[in-house]
């Protein structure tokens, strides 16, 4: 949205946006690369505490200061937690607003589901939220994010994942990569508004979507859980001769959102018992899209996920 509205420009250095990301020569990284996981930072630094973990500015500012680990847009690496932490100020600025905001007013509210996502919760909706549990005979949820950290300190997002999650203080912070908490509901409603109106609100026209669903990470890089790759900031998973027919992204534990542009169909699943890798066998999601096939056809116009089941 904020591309469209000529704010943001993707070509430019993120330190035109988010000076402090210069650091240890960073100032040349676009935020092309940055949205599509090419930052070239994709390690957790060593955060202190919980305190610090959930205040933004104080997490933004950790995140501004590492240094580089391959030169930005030569590879390909999934950046998990990092990421809102490198895009989120950059949308501050491009945005004047706070990022919780930001998304409430430009997003949430227009299509309605103010009361059902969002990026730090208040003490209303942890009321009404549900909470992770582990599968029977497993508590380690794996994970495609990298890591060094062999003494785990409190704030490294330790395992099991889902015990930081259930935290109060953490779903209370606004961690955009993290902890986001949203409903099936919300996640459908926010991709459909972005292929067309629903109930009368359209997010992006169709050029802003289609610059945003073009590939832009090298190939076999990546997880299979990420499709053909990157867009900006978005996961690939369409036809191959056209990858960004489909698009989305998975959550810890198994949630997905996605929207197959062609068929105009949106989904959201959301689930509080936590899958292990989503590259898993028999994977709670497969078997819901497994139904979807026998519905709409394996490659009904513009495929859903080119991967066997």
């Amino acid at each position: 949205m904020l591309i469209e509205q000529g704010k943001l420009d993707v070509s430019l250095p993120l330190a035109h946006y988010h000076p402090a990301f210069a650091a240890h020569d960073k100032d040349k990284v676009t935020v092309a690369p940055a949205l599509s996981h090419q930052a070239g930072i994709p390690v957790r630094p060593n955060f202190e505490s919980y305190e610090e973990i959930c205040d933004w500015q104080k997490a933004c500012k950790r995140i501004a200061n590492l240094p580089l680990e391959w030169e930005p847009g030569s590879r390909a690496q999934y950046h998990s937690t990092n990421w809102g932490w490198i895009i989120g100020p950059v949308i501050e600025a491009a945005g004047g607003d706070t990022f919780a905001n930001l998304f409430r007013k430009l997003i949430f509210k227009p299509l309605g589901i103010d009361r059902e996502m969002y990026f730090g919760m208040d003490d209303e909706s942890l009321r009404r939220a549900t909470y992770f549990e582990a599968q029977p005979t497993q508590r380690e949820q794996v994970t495609t994010a990298p890591s060094r950290d062999t003494a785990m300190q409190a704030g490294n997002i330790p395992g099991p994942l889902l015990d930081f999650m259930n935290r109060t203080d953490v779903r209370q912070a606004c961690m955009p990569s993290v902890n986001g908490m949203m409903s099936a509901r919300a996640i459908a409603r926010l991709y459909a508004a972005m292929n067309g109106p629903v109930d009368g609100i359209q997010l992006v026209n169709e050029k802003t979507l289609n610059h945003a669903t073009a590939l832009l990470t090298p190939p076999n890089m990546l997880p299979e859980c990420f499709g053909y790759g990157f867009g900006l900031g978005y996961v690939l998973k369409g036809p191959k001769n056209s990858p960004g027919d489909l698009f989305g992204h998975g959550g810890a534990g198994g949630s997905e959102g996605m929207c197959n542009r062609k068929l105009n169909l949106s989904i959201g699943f959301t689930k509080s018992r936590m899958d292990t890798h989503r590259d898993a066998p028999g994977h709670t999601f497969d078997l819901i899209m497994k139904h979807v096939y026998e519905h709409f056809g394996r490659h009904g116009d513009g495929g859903f996920y080119e991967r066997a089941l």
